[in-house]
């Protein structure tokens, strides 16, 4: 509360155009108290409060930042209210019940940076006319380039100011427009400046001089508590940059596959580093390598791999452990996703979809597209995924819902 009421006075003050020694004989106090009052080293005598507050024209409240407080309050609450509608996967109209939250609050606080650039973010994930009507995703999204050239015409949050140029790139890239989107991008500072690497940087300087210490004391245990607090912004730089490394990786990967650029054997060996990137991304997480899609999009890219190097054991393998993480995703029969279909009008539609048929369905694929792809193989059955044991085994007990 001390930091809301020495800025709040600092505003106030300077609003008024004063000096601090005009207030502090106007309140009957030294200058000097004013200046401590505003550094916020100490707080005004709660006896003077309703003066101070009388002549500027405020509430106590005002005075001591409880507006500031109950609003950082609201903000938080409509966080954690989108994390839960975002998660439940049964909650219906989630995501015109996220856009109602963060629109409520845009209104409300029409300069809070952080408000805006968070209800931009809700309109760019939930305003999407699978899940809302068409005319109301429109809408949201014509409000996008207005409040993102506002955000950063008026908010002077390096942090703030970054997350709004990152999404107005996407959006420029959503309207086909990737010179503006690059033109944005360049605003941004290169990762190296970034605050994580800052952090590990100056981690890196802690650890050398604590191993200084260390070892010319000749100590015989280590305090583990400092050190996992040390050691902290170097777990932050591998939780923040794998992500984006793997995501590339599997772009990168993906693409060169697809058009001709590596080999099929090549294709296999850049798999097998994509795999350990994502063991990188679930270093502190283990859990999620058991369960989850994160190992979903690899298992799938290896099956087809072997299946096109002919190499049907290991394609069998990998469907197989594709198969299982189905088999131990956290399953609810109520769990549904929502799938796009063609409909009689020849419009594509949203129809929610239980999870695991999802599941089956890619499952399935990797046996249609070879024969798709390679339908003369339908002559040495022996060569195709559908017939190999293993793989009809494992789509058995995914059908079923029964783990081996």
């Amino acid at each position: 509360m001390s930091i809301h009421i020495s800025e709040n006075l600092k505003r106030l003050r300077r609003s008024k155009g004063i000096t601090q020694e005009t207030l502090a004989d106007i309140i009957g106090v030294s200058a000097q108290s004013v200046s401590r009052w505003e550094c916020g080293e100490n707080y005004p005598d709660i006896t003077l409060l309703p003066a101070i507050a009388s002549f500027f024209d405020v509430s106590t409240d005002v005075l001591l930042g409880m507006d500031e407080l109950r609003n950082i309050k609201r903000v938080e609450e409509a966080h954690a209210k989108t994390d839960a509608i975002a998660h439940d996967w049964n909650h219906k109209n989630s995501s015109q019940d996220i856009l109602s939250i963060w629109q409520e609050l845009a209104r409300d606080m029409p300069n809070n940076w952080e408000v805006q650039v968070s209800y931009a973010r809700a309109i760019e994930v939930y305003a999407d006319p699978t899940y809302i009507p068409a005319e109301d995703a429109e809408n949201y999204k014509s409000k996008l380039l207005p409040m993102y050239e506002r955000i950063l015409e008026n908010c002077t949050d390096d942090d703030i100011r970054c997350r709004a140029i990152s999404w107005l790139t996407m959006r420029y890239c959503a309207l086909d427009n990737l010179g503006k989107a690059r033109e944005y991008a360049d605003r941004l500072p290169r990762a190296a400046s970034s605050r994580e690497m800052a952090h590990y940087n100056i981690t890196v300087c802690a650890l050398n001089e604590y191993a200084k210490t260390f070892y010319s004391a000749q100590a015989l245990s280590v305090d583990k508590d400092a050190m996992t607090e040390l050691l902290k912004p170097l777990a932050e730089v591998i939780e923040t940059f794998s992500g984006y490394v793997r995501m590339a990786l599997v772009s990168l990967t993906r693409a060169r596959a697809s058009y001709g650029l590596i080999a099929t054997e090549e294709h296999i060996e850049l798999l097998e580093l994509e795999k350990a990137v994502i063991s990188l991304c679930c270093l502190d997480k283990p859990e999620l390598l058991e369960r989850g899609n994160v190992m979903r999009e690899y298992y799938s890219a290896r099956t087809r791999a072997f299946i096109q190097l002919g190499d049907l054991e290991n394609a069998a393998e990998a469907a197989e452990n594709f198969i299982e993480l189905g088999l131990r995703h956290p399953w609810s029969e109520t769990m549904t996703w929502y799938a796009i279909n063609g409909g009689e009008d020849g419009n594509a539609h949203a129809e929610e979809q239980p999870v695991r048929e999802n599941w089956i369905a890619e499952a399935e694929s990797f046996s249609f597209e070879q024969i798709h792809k390679q339908p003369e193989l339908q002559a040495t059955p022996e060569k195709l995924l559908a017939n190999h044991p293993r793989y009809i085994a494992a789509l058995a007990r995914l059908r079923a819902g029964n783990p081996s």
